[in-house]
């Protein structure tokens, strides 16, 4: 069964990609889409991505894989006219273009926005950056370490009289993937409506901002100053219980939100009797994945990420039309 067949019923059947990606943001939105049913052509440079290239360091084989599984592979060099006329072939007969690259690094290379739209003027063009693409930071490196300082998460995490720490996963890395897929959703559905494409940016700062709403209540409630870091209490200090708590056996993590969950949790620790203690009698004195699923069509096959430029030939050959003897000569220049 080809790939094409397995995704049919898929919501994204039909819809091609051209993956720029790298590391976790692009290729995340990228691999929701492969999940979706579209057709991934992810394109690397002829030394791989900065992931796969990491991929003999410690844990970094598995994320590669992870996040590029249901993908085709294809080898470019777009620090070459050939190469980049064979992208702006693809974008030609593609639909949506990922990447995630520095703020202007395509457009350096004669292949940004501007420039394939008139190439296709349905491609919805979708870049994920650190800082976005306009304002005073967009020139700044990013990194999801570096994000999350910039952000104001490490800020946020960790206990009050010890150093700020970095959240334990990738999150703006992927924070900013997932909303970049939805913003591509979103281009995609006006793009039915208009027949016309547009460019979608997200920024991982900005994609993050909204998970701080706790702590920046605490923030607005004391004054504008800066708020403690609360370890593993509610961001705002707005509920409790809400922490890990040690057990004979090792911890657990309580909270409740409603009255419900505390009378419930009372009855389990068998302590009813706080119910008529007025320092516990509600909750008000107690404070001072996935994986996407689509109904209807069968689990869609996981197809192994693969060796680097697996599928130029099908790509370049039966895709964009070229011979062997052409496939050959981009092989020999380099270009591939």
């Amino acid at each position: 069964m080809t790939q094409q067949e397995a995704a049919r019923g898929y919501p994204l059947a039909g819809l091609t990609v051209i993956d720029l990606g790298q590391i976790y943001n692009g290729p995340y939105c990228t691999f929701l889409m492969a999940m979706a049913g579209a057709k991934i052509i992810k394109i690397e440079a002829r030394g791989g991505e900065n992931l796969r290239r990491r991929g003999v360091v410690g844990g970094a084989a598995l994320p590669f894989a992870m996040l590029n599984s249901n993908k085709n592979f294809a080898t470019l060099n777009l620090k070459t006219e050939r190469g980049r006329e064979l992208l702006r072939a693809m974008v030609r007969k593609g639909d949506v273009l990922v990447e995630n690259f520095a703020p202007g690094a395509m457009e350096r290379l004669g292949v940004g926005y501007e420039t394939l739209r008139e190439i296709n003027p349905r491609l919805i063009y979708g870049s994920g950056s650190g800082y976005g693409l306009s304002g005073p930071n967009r020139n700044y490196p990013a990194m999801d370490l570096t994000v999350q300082a910039m952000a104001g998460i490490m800020n946020v995490t960790g206990f009050a009289d010890r150093p700020p720490v970095k959240a334990g996963p990738a999150l703006c890395d992927f924070f900013g993937g997932v909303h970049l897929y939805g913003a591509i959703m979103t281009a995609l559905y006006e793009r039915e409506k208009t027949g016309i494409g547009r460019l979608v940016e997200v920024s991982m700062q900005e994609a993050v901002y909204a998970s701080l709403s706790s702590n920046l209540g605490l923030h607005y409630s004391m004054g504008n100053a800066v708020p403690p870091r609360t370890g593993n209490r509610h961001g705002g200090l707005a509920e409790a219980p809400y922490n890990v708590y040690p057990t004979r056996d090792g911890h657990i993590a309580i909270i409740c939100v409603n009255e419900t969950h505390w009378k419930s949790l009372l009855k389990a620790m068998q302590r009813e009797d706080l119910l008529v203690d007025p320092r516990f009698a509600d909750l008000r004195v107690c404070l001072p994945n996935s994986p996407l699923r689509f109904e209807g069509v069968e689990p869609l096959p996981i197809r192994p990420s693969a060796e680097l430029g697996r599928d130029n030939r099908s790509i370049y050959g039966d895709w964009l039309g070229l011979s062997d003897g052409d496939i050959e000569q981009l092989i020999e220049q380099e270009v591939i």
